[in-house]
């Protein structure tokens, strides 16, 4: 017996290919776009505290934060190895504000020494990405440098156009309704 697609799974699989396709490249635009990210982390008293930060990402689709011992977002890394990011479609840019594209990542966080190879390679990145404020910040050193590494989360579209992800890669479409009370 014959181990044939129909013309219409062909189709179906053609489509869902396309779908993914275009679900990655914008997901890629949305990190191109975007300079910063909210960070969700949970504090002592185990509440959650909201945040943001300037990132810089690396090839292995890491995010990083370079960002003050002061900021309660970074003693709540020193607690916990977990964080949540959001980077979402800036308002002035949507069409529709109940449908921003967004991207929302569980992450593993993990400091970075100071004296290693890639605090120096991350620096000059944020150099390259933020200009001359990189100039101060980078010799404070009540800073530190963390890696965000993404294990999987949820890319949003638009309605009716979610995706699950793993790491950085588009995994998934989710598929479901939206229920009316009518």
């Amino acid at each position: 017996m014959k181990n044939m697609l129909s013309m219409s799974e062909k189709s179906t699989l053609l489509n869902t290919e396309t779908i993914a396709e275009d679900a990655q490249m914008q997901l890629s635009s949305l990190l191109r776009d975007l300079h910063t990210l909210v960070l969700a982390t949970v504090n002592a008293s185990k509440l959650p505290d909201a945040s943001y930060a300037p990132f810089t990402t690396d090839e292995d689709g890491n995010f990083y934060v370079y960002v003050s011992a002061l900021a309660k977002h970074t003693g709540n890394f020193r607690r916990s190895d977990r964080v949540s990011i959001l980077l979402i479609e800036d308002e002035s840019a949507c069409a529709n504000y109940y449908a921003r594209k967004r991207l929302t990542l569980n992450c593993e966080v993990e400091p970075i020494e100071r004296d290693s190879q890639p605090f120096q390679e991350q620096i000059q990145c944020f150099h390259d990405r933020f200009g001359r404020i990189m100039d101060a910040l980078s010799g404070m050193k009540d800073f530190q440098l963390y890696r965000l590494k993404p294990i999987d989360g949820r890319l949003v579209l638009g309605f009716g156009a979610a995706f699950r992800v793993k790491g950085l890669k588009v995994d998934s479409q989710l598929s479901g309704r939206h229920r009316s009370e009518r």
